[in-house]
Order: C-alpha cells, then structure tokens, then sequence
C-alpha cells in the first residue's frame, strides 16, 4: 500500500470517527447515513473523485464469493439513497 493511500485511509477513518453516523444493516446490505460533509469526503476518497455518496462492496470475510455492500448517503438525501440502491441492483446501468 503507497503512503498516499494510506493517508487517504486515515483521513477517510478520522473523518467517520468524528461525525456522528446512523448505520443499520439487513444481511449482506449496509446502509449508513450521516452529515453532507462527512459522506462526501469518504466517498470522494474512496472513488477519487468528488462524490455525495457511494456503493462500496467487500467481501465476506469467511466466504469466498459472497459479498458485503455498504452504502453511504447523508442524511435526508432519498435521490443519494435511491441511486446507490439503483447500482446495486442493476450493475449494468450507468450514470446518464
């Protein structure tokens, strides 16, 4: 890992740890809300790029080809909400 992306993972792990976020998980699905400035910087982070929200998917830890998905909107934001949801259940679609 450069030492560039790991600053960029300290910042992005400051930066969730002094906001306050709303988290709630479903099985694989995990959704977390918080304010505008704190979702935009961990997402612009984790995409390069400047972004409101984001789909981040892991993987499971113990099974191989199962996948985690977590999803970052701040609060309020139902649009956010809704188009990362879009991503998630249809892979195929790009941003018009």
């Amino acid at each position: 890992m450069s030492h560039a992306s790991v600053l960029v993972l300290c910042a992005v792990l400051l930066l969730v740890a002094c906001g306050s976020l709303q988290v709630g998980q479903n099985g694989p699905i995990r959704v977390i809300l918080g304010p505008l400035e704190r979702i935009e910087a961990v997402c612009s982070a984790l995409a390069h790029r400047r972004a409101v929200g984001c789909l981040v998917p892991e993987r499971h830890p113990t099974q191989e080809g199962l996948w985690h998905w977590t999803i970052w909107c701040p609060f309020n934001d139902p649009v956010c909400l809704s188009h990362e949801i879009r991503h998630l259940i249809e892979p195929e679609w790009s941003h018009p």
